[in-house]
């Protein structure tokens, strides 16, 4: 597991933003709660119609770290590469 990726980004992200077609799995990525560092959370669906904005490595190689609106996840790659790049 890669641990340097446990963390939650500050900032705005701004990587590819992708809109979701159907529901994924996803990871939350959450502050522990004595606020010293993340961790992971509970695995939860994003619905069709999220968009996810890329913003980092995933915990292993087949993750991607993604926000949605004020939350952070952990994606599968595989699951996303179906999803349909928004345009600016």
């Amino acid at each position: 597991m890669n641990q340097e990726a446990l963390f939650i980004p500050y900032g705005a992200a701004s990587g590819l933003t992708v809109s979701l077609s159907k529901s994924i799995s996803a990871i939350r990525l959450q502050q522990k709660e004595n606020g010293m560092g993340a961790e992971l959370g509970a695995i939860s669906q994003l619905g069709p119609g999220n968009t996810l904005v890329f913003c980092g490595e995933g915990f292993d190689e087949r993750t991607v770290k993604v926000r949605v609106n004020d939350s952070f996840y952990f994606v599968f790659a595989e699951d996303v590469e179906f999803a349909m790049p928004v345009k600016r």
